[in-house]
C-alpha cells in the first residue's frame, strides 16, 4: 500500500522564512543606527577640532588664527562653527575658564605685534556719556551687568576706545575698535539683535557718537603713534 505524503512546501518555507523574533531584532538594529545618525547630525552635538569645551556653560571657546578689527570678529566667529559669535564673558565662572584654560593655551603661541590681548564680545554704545557708561555684550542672553575691568579701565583714551579686549589674566581693557587682535569666539551663542548695527553706526560716527569726537580721537591716536615711531627710530 502506497503512503501518500502531504505537501512539504509550507513547512520548508516556514523553516527558511523570517521569524517574528528575527524581524524584531532587525528593527532594533535599524532603529539604533538611525538614532545614532540623527544624534550625529544635531547642531552642537560634536565640537570641532580646536575648540576648548567649557562643560559648566555647555559651550566652547576658540581663538582665531588671524587678527581682526573688533567689528570683523562677528563674521570671523560665524565662519568657524554653527551658532558662534564673539565670546560672552558674563560670569566669574566664564572669566575663570577663559583665564585658566583658553588664555593658557593661547599664550603658548606667538603674540605678534598686537600683544597678548583678545577681542571679546563687549562694546560701548552710546559712547559719548563717559568712559564707563554704555558697555554691553555683543551676544544675545549674556549678562550685561557683569564686567572685569583692569584697574584704571575703561579710560576711553583719546575718546575713542569703545571695544573690550581681555588680557592673559582675564582682565578687561577698552581699546580702539580698529586695532587688530585675535578674536575670542564662543560656540553656542548668537549676536544680539542690535549689536552689529550699533557697532557699525558708532564706527561711522553716526547716532549718539558725534563726528567731532571720532575725528578728535583719530587725530590724537595717529599723532601719538607718530611720536612713538619717531622716538623709537
Amino acid at each position: 500500500m502506497r503512503t501518500i505524503h502531504g505537501d512539504a512546501g509550507p513547512s520548508r518555507r516556514r523553516r527558511h522564512g523570517s521569524s517574528p523574533l528575527m524581524l524584531f531584532a532587525g528593527a532594533v538594529v535599524v532603529g539604533s543606527v538611525s538614532a545614532i545618525v540623527v544624534l550625529a547630525k544635531r547642531p552642537g552635538h560634536r565640537i570641532a577640532e580646536g575648540w576648548l569645551p567649557w562643560p559648566e556653560g555647555e559651550r566652547s571657546f576658540y581663538v582665531t588664527e588671524d587678527r581682526h578689527e573688533h567689528g570683523q570678529c562677528y563674521e570671523a566667529c560665524a565662519a568657524l562653527s554653527f551658532q558662534s559669535a564673539p565670546a560672552c564673558i558674563g560670569s566669574d565662572a566664564a572669566a575663570t575658564f577663559v583665564a585658566n584654560t583658553v588664555m593658557a593655551d593661547f599664550t603658548r603661541r606667538d603674540y605678534g605685534y598686537s600683544g597678548p590681548y583678545l577681542w571679546i564680545g563687549h562694546y560701548q554704545w552710546p559712547n559719548d556719556r563717559g568712559a564707563a557708561v554704555g558697555w554691553k555684550p555683543s551676544t544675545a542672553g549674556c549678562d550685561g551687568s557683569y564686567s572685569k575691568w583692569l584697574p584704571g579701565e575703561p579710560d576711553d583714551l583719546f575718546a575713542m576706545q569703545d571695544c573690550a579686549a581681555i588680557d592673559p589674566n582675564g582682565g578687561w581693557r577698552d581699546e580702539f575698535c580698529h586695532r587688530r587682535y585675535r578674536c575670542l569666539c564662543e560656540r553656542g551663542v548668537l549676536p544680539g539683535d542690535d549689536a552689529v548695527e550699533e557697532e557699525l553706526s558708532h564706527l561711522a560716527g553716526s547716532g549718539s557718537a558725534s563726528a567731532r569726537r571720532g575725528l578728535f580721537g583719530l587725530l590724537a591716536y595717529f599723532v601719538s603713534c607718530g611720536g612713538m615711531t619717531i622716538d623709537s627710530a
